[in-house]
């Protein structure tokens, strides 16, 4: 399948994550060119990227043709590893700037703008988010909404990271210091800095967050709203890509809510 109708079948937004799996899958993929040496097919020699080849013993006679067909097999490889680097690095664009089809407009009127509801489990965390954001190529904001009893997992992103919390109150953690944010507060958590997020109050709060570069890569960019002038080429810096990683977040937590609270 041409990669153009892959992408036609794939307008759907939240069909980009299969998207995000093709570069992987091409770099997987091992071609070799057998080539046929004898006039039964019997005998062969594999061809690889690196133009090396297994050979088997000839005789004189064979030489010539095999070294006619040797030399065919390894253009015709050749060429096919450069129509495969190019699909490749144009996967890896598509994976990386999150190119949609369609309009990208600069203005996403309320009723037309995604969302998403994320329910956190495993190594994420628990609790739920309601989630809108929209991006461009230096920077994201997203609107989370988290319930009651939200708690994420310590995680980190190449994204430095502004919240302004637009009601309620919810604790932000930066690595081992933690931060009683309520509305009207704004609050900062650098680049590449472990942290979390906790709601332990019994209301919904509501929290605008900026990311520079903008966090859209992986999970974090699903159902993002792209806002791109019509035409325009997108030249996305980053994007951040949200790492969970292994913390004491209990020994942090205990020294402002105790253990086990």
């Amino acid at each position: 399948m041409e990669f153009g109708i892959l992408i036609d079948q794939l307008a759907d937004p939240p069909q980009q994550a299969v998207l995000l799996k093709i570069p992987e899958m091409l770099m997987q993929i091992h071609i070799r060119h057998t080539v046929k040496l004898s006039s039964n097919g019997k005998q062969s020699a594999s061809i690889n990227r690196s133009g090396r080849s297994f050979q088997p013993a000839l005789n004189e006679r064979e030489r010539p043709r095999h070294r006619a067909a040797h030399r065919r097999a390894q253009a015709e490889g050749e060429a096919a590893f450069r129509s495969l680097d190019a699909w490749a690095e144009l996967a890896y664009q598509f994976n990386s700037l999150r190119i949609l089809e369609g309009v990208m407009p600069l203005h996403v009127k309320d009723s037309e703008m995604k969302q998403y509801q994320r329910d956190q489990s495993g190594e994420a965390g628990t609790g739920q988010m309601i989630v809108k954001k929209g991006y461009g190529n230096e920077c994201s904001l997203m609107i989370a909404t988290r319930r009651p009893g939200y708690h994420t997992k310590p995680h980190q992103h190449e994204s430095e990271q502004i919240n302004y919390v637009l009601d309620g109150e919810i604790w932000f953690f930066v690595k081992d210091e933690g931060f009683l944010c309520k509305k009207g507060d704004f609050h900062r958590i650098p680049a590449n800095t472990v942290h979390w997020a906790y709601n332990r109050s019994d209301k919904d709060c509501t929290v605008a967050e900026a990311h520079a570069p903008g966090l859209i890569g992986g999970r974090a960019g699903d159902n993002a709203n792209a806002l791109f002038d019509d035409g325009e080429k997108p030249q996305i810096r980053g994007p951040g890509v949200n790492q969970f990683v292994p913390y004491d977040q209990a020994a942090a937590e205990a020294k402002y809510f105790g253990f086990g609270k």
